[in-house]
């Protein structure tokens, strides 16, 4: 070595054009390439004793003990700080020698210091064992070359340098990074990921990534974490697989994680934001989320696909607020319900300790898992805009609450711990395990407004938790019966327990102000729309077909407007346990055989001032005719499925209203009431016939020409309500 030096300087003395080389080129023993530009190379020489090989380089001093110097030659330049690993140990050129990049290697971990005051690049490639670390105080970016890296004692990558961490993959590159069980520690510096940084985190390219965290995370930043590109894979973490303290963000690339312990991804503190790109997660460890953060989260666009094995496991997890107003979600889960201490927690696709907003995104959510929830918001839940699929088919169950008594879970489709606003969109939701719900609000449920107008259909086809008992709607009065009204049968239904399937329930009141409204029950205690308070019903079309009541409430019905569809297989049409108030609208309902009825208010007051409406079933609540200010008839008969019964005026012809009887009822009682029926008037009721023009809802005709078949019965309206026998 001592003469390849002495021959350098003696190119130098006798002034060969070195310059026109642009870099010296210092190649040491430990796999180091000191590259410095000739221009600011003053001088170069031996120490007297030949024992180091001294430098100036533009007015400083530097020295290189001669025996680590293999040769040095001259070469072109370049920019970057290059570590290629092989499986000799990794090689290094570093182009800042000596001018404020240092770089070293220790037991094939590679560090780099970095004094300068402007950003650099480092390019790592190759494959080895071995480490990267870098300490910066400037921002920096690293190009992920086709790096295969297997850590030897730590990190595979540990950027120890609180400055923004661009991760480069360039496209067509396939790079992986794997830890060690153990890390050896070195004083208080943190490393706990395969790839970690103290600073930001930003990933950007075309390329792949794979990652495995065998001791912690396998990414993480201990600022932010931003996916802009790349193809990011997380095949197995024992804690999270992308982890961030502050936040995460990401509008474009795909980012995989699965065989996590922990989170798939974790925001930390801060906010999760998605605009762009493709989330594929799946959590499989108990009590684990997909994605999570302990602030609000928000996306935008994008699409997400989940993956939920796990007892309580969460798909998306916000610590406040979450504002879905874009994108594709996915999920397909199968994980369980976990009691502790008499508290249950559940797995559910999406779940917000505060408000949860749709304006725009598509969800889709198919869950198996027991008890399992879709959209569960711990304050108020809004949908303005968006489609919302949900099939459940997880049963409900029993436990022991914290109050030492016998309580239920059931799966939900959408759930408010607060208010519940569906004011746009279309909702398709299921339910089929046992006391399964499509809706679940504990406070106030509002369904569509003057601008919005949600599309909902809501199915329930499992049983009541625990198994059937006997009896319908609660509230109704013994043994009741035509006219006197009110005639459900006596309160043993357990249509107020939460074991019970139902399409839409309220504990608050429920407001129907607009929208396309269809729900369907087929077994003991399914109902339709339910309010634990008032419902009322202002506008919109609703069409339910039921085991039970379709429209049921706790404390009265007010109907204001709206086209009202309701068929109950096995108990009243419409249940108010209440007052029932009519002053516009369309209505049909029905009711199975005595004592059931399509409208029952016990003996609350009855009160009709507007609206077409009519009532089949085997008895009727009784209009209260002191209230009322439009006229009704109770008629009592009987009727054979789809036979038409129509009501005209006995003098001009004009028909009222024409119906096809949903049912055979051998003893019907039907009530009906308009604003065409006139006092002291005479009308016939006709059965068969045709019917043309006008407008038909469910069978219900009006406004049209009717053809008379068979007279059946002829009356005179002689009071505000007409009993006809």
């Amino acid at each position: 070595m001592r003469y390849r030096i002495l021959l350098l300087l003696a190119y130098l003395m006798i002034g060969l054009p070195i310059s026109a080389q642009r870099v010296a080129q210092i190649f040491c023993s430990d796999g180091v390439c000191l590259t410095v530009p000739t221009e600011v190379i003053d001088s170069l020489r031996l120490s007297t004793d030949g024992q180091c090989v001294r430098f100036v380089i533009s007015g400083t001093a530097h020295e290189l003990d001669a025996a680590v110097v293999d040769s040095v030659t001259f070469g072109t330049g370049q920019s970057e700080v290059c570590v290629t690993y092989t499986a000799h140990g990794p090689r290094v050129v570093n182009p800042y020698a000596f001018r404020g990049v240092d770089a070293a290697m220790q037991d094939g971990v590679v560090r780099v210091i970095n004094n300068r005051s402007d950003e650099l690049t480092y390019r790592l490639s190759g494959s080895g064992v071995g480490g990267f670390k870098l300490y910066s105080s400037k921002k920096q970016t690293l190009v992920l070359d086709n790096l295969n890296l297997t850590a030897k004692c730590g990190a595979a990558i540990n950027i120890q340098s609180k400055k923004k961490t661009t991760i480069e993959l360039p496209a067509g590159t396939k790079n992986s990074l794997i830890d060690v069980a153990v890390y050896t520690m070195e004083g208080e510096e943190d490393q706990k990921a395969t790839l970690f940084a103290e600073g930001q985190l930003v990933f950007q390219g075309e390329g792949d990534l794979a990652v495995q965290g065998l001791y912690k995370h396998a990414v993480c930043s201990d600022d932010y974490l931003s996916i802009e590109g790349g193809n990011i894979t997380v095949s197995q973490a024992v804690g999270d697989g992308l982890h961030t303290n502050d936040y995460f963000q990401m509008t474009a690339g795909r980012v995989t994680v699965s065989g996590t312990q922990g989170d798939c991804i974790d925001g930390g503190e801060g906010y999760v934001k998605i605009g762009g790109g493709y989330l594929n997660l799946t959590a499989s460890a108990a009590d684990t989320k997909a994605l999570k953060c302990d602030s609000v989260m928000s996306i935008s666009g994008g699409e997400i696909e989940v993956t939920l094995k796990g007892e309580q496991t969460k798909g998306l997890k916000s610590g406040r607020t979450m504002s879905l107003t874009g994108g594709r979600l996915h999920f397909t889960c199968s994980g369980g319900v976990v009691v502790t201490d008499g508290d249950p927690s559940y797995c559910s696709a999406i779940k917000s300790d505060g408000h949860i907003l749709v304006d725009g995104a598509y969800i889709d959510i198919v869950h198996s898992g027991t008890a399992g929830k879709g959209l569960s918001a711990d304050s108020t839940l809004t949908v303005i805009s968006g489609e919302v699929n949900i099939a459940l088919s997880g049963a409900g169950g029993t436990y022991t609450n914290a109050s030492n008594t016998s309580d239920k879970y059931t799966a939900t489709g959408l759930k408010a711990d607060g208010d519940m606003h569906l004011l746009g969109g279309t909702l398709t939701l299921s339910a089929s395990g046992s006391g399964g719900k499509c809706v679940s609000a504990d406070g106030a449920l509002t369904i569509g407004d003057a601008e919005h107008s949600p599309v909902i259909n809501a199915s329930t086809t499992g049983s009541q938790v625990g198994g059937t008992t006997s009896g319908g709607s609660t509230g109704g009065r013994p043994g009741g019966g035509w006219p006197g009204g009110g005639g459900g049968k006596p309160g043993s239904s357990q249509s107020g327990s939460g074991g019970n399937p139902k399409c839409i329930k309220a504990d608050g009141n429920v407001f129907i102000e607009n929208g396309e409204i269809t729900v369907s029950t087929v077994s003991e205690g399914g109902e339709g729309i339910e309010s634990k308070k008032i419902l009322t019903v202002n506008g919109g079309t609703i069409v339910g077909t039921t085991y039970d009541d379709v429209l049921q409430a706790s404390n009265g019905i007010v109907i204001g407007g709206g086209n009202i569809y309701a068929y109950a297989s096995n108990n009243d049409g419409i249940d108010a346990n209440g007052t029932i108030t009519i002053t516009g609208g369309v209505i049909f309902s029905t009711g199975t055989n005595q004592p059931e009825e399509g409208f029952d208010c016990d003996q609350n007051t009855f009160k009709i001032t507007g609206g077409l409406l009519v009532g089949m079933g085997g008895a009727t609540s009784t209009p209260s005719s002191s209230a009322c200010t439009q006229r009704t008839v109770v008629y009592s008969g009987s009727v054979t499925q789809n036979t038409r019964l129509s009501v005209c005026n006995s003098s001009d012809g004009s028909c009222i209203f024409s119906v096809v009887a949903p049912r055979t009822l051998n003893s019907m009682t039907m009530l009906f009431s308009s604003p065409d029926l006139k006092a002291s008037t005479g009308y016939t009721i006709y059965t068969a016939g045709s019917y043309s023009g006008g407008t038909t809802f469910q069978g219900l005709s009006w406004g049209g020409s009717y053809t008379p078949g068979t007279s059946k019965k002829t009356f005179t309206t002689s009071s505000m309500v007409t009993t006809v026998r």
